[in-house]
Parts: structure tokens; C-alpha cells; sequence
């Protein structure tokens, strides 16, 4: 019964935790708990390995495509939940894109999808 009772508080808590990622020490607390078999969570361990994913998926994009065009600069101040409707929506409009790698795939939907005001 206990467990029921905290669940809901659970559910609340790993969005705002998911939200609030971006320092490094949000990324060394993160890590240090996915890399710990006994203290792994889901959460912890998809965002961390998903940032480092997204690290290297960057660092080969660069080599693929050296001289792309910027995405907007205002992307920093969207939502993450904005960035990731506007990828899953350029991304089911243009199948023929899933086949390529996921970093080149991710620059088209933002490319087309984050265009600066």
C-alpha cells in the first residue's frame, strides 16, 4: 500500500528531474547513479546515456557535414518538448529520412522545423 501511496509522488518527481538537466553536476549526479547497478534508475540511465549518444552523434555529424548551415540560434530557448514535437513531426512527414544517421536526421528536422522568427 506504502508503495501505491508514493508512487503518484514518483511520477511527479522524474519529469521535473528530466526538465532540470543542464549543468554538469546534474550530468555527474545523473551518471554516477546510471553507472551504479544498485542505485540505477531508468531515467538516470536514459538521460545519461542518451547525452553522451547525443555527444557522439554531434562530434560524427561534423565530420559528415562540416560546413552545414546553423540551425536558429533560438533554439536554446525552446522546450525540449517543443524540439521534440517539431523532430517527431518532420520525421513522420519525411520517412525517407529515418534511413540515414539519426544525427543527420535530427539537423533536417531542426533544420526545417527550428527557423528563426
Amino acid at each position: 500500500m506504502k508503495i501505491l501511496l508514493l508512487l503518484p509522488a514518483l511520477l511527479l518527481a522524474e519529469p521535473a528531474l528530466a526538465d532540470s538537466f543542464e549543468t554538469g553536476q546534474d550530468l555527474y549526479a545523473l551518471c554516477k547513479q546510471a553507472a551504479d547497478p544498485a542505485k540505477r534508475s531508468d531515467l538516470a540511465f536514459g538521460l545519461c546515456m542518451g547525452y553522451i549518444d547525443g555527444y557522439i552523434s554531434g562530434y560524427r555529424f561534423k565530420k559528415e557535414v562540416p560546413n552545414s548551415p546553423a540551425i536558429c540560434d533560438d533554439i536554446e530557448k525552446r522546450s525540449r518538448r517543443q524540439v521534440l514535437a517539431a523532430v517527431v513531426a518532420y520525421l513522420g512527414a519525411h520517412p525517407e529520412i529515418q534511413t540515414e544517421l539519426k544525427s543527420i536526421a535530427m539537423y533536417r528536422a531542426l533544420l526545417d522545423k527550428m527557423t528563426c522568427p
